[in-house]
């Protein structure tokens, strides 16, 4: 995988701009994280996660690893905060087991089979966070914006 800088279309700046807005200080204080759906995975390690919201409009993490027991019926779904550290930066954090920390910028990421998509991500997480011995991963990846 090899990441190529571009200029990003103007759809993905103005979320990231939206999920930065200015939040009254009431609300500010109450909950700094974004409402932000994502699909994001990486390779070597191999790895793949969603961030949206459950049905009770928490953000949460759904994560599959390999490493995991059952990781492709049921993978493992943590709480997650996706801050918007800039106009093309995100910062996504998640609870254990996972402990996933993750920034995303904006800017193209091509994929091993050559998919191109619009945000590049460095994450770091507990890779078989359910098993009796996790260990600590980093790499990079990409991601793409869901409905």
């Amino acid at each position: 995988m090899y990441l190529r800088p571009t200029l990003s279309s103007l759809a993905l700046p103005l979320l990231f701009l939206a999920a930065s807005a200015v939040v009254p200080p009431a609300a500010f204080a109450a909950d700094l994280c974004r409402d932000v759906n994502l699909h994001c995975r990486g390779f070597e390690p191999s790895w793949q996660f969603t961030v949206g919201l459950d049905d009770e409009g928490d953000q949460v993490l759904s994560f599959a690893d390999p490493e995991n027991p059952d990781w492709q019926t049921a993978p493992l779904v943590v709480e997650a905060c996706v801050l918007a550290i800039s106009p093309d930066e995100l910062h996504i954090t998640s609870a254990g087991p996972l402990d996933l920390d993750a920034q995303l910028i904006s800017e193209t990421c091509v994929e091993p089979n050559e998919e191109v998509r619009p945000i590049s991500i460095k994450v770091s997480f507990n890779q078989g966070a359910q098993t009796s011995s996790p260990r600590r991963l980093s790499g990079p990846g990409c991601c793409k914006l869901l409905p």
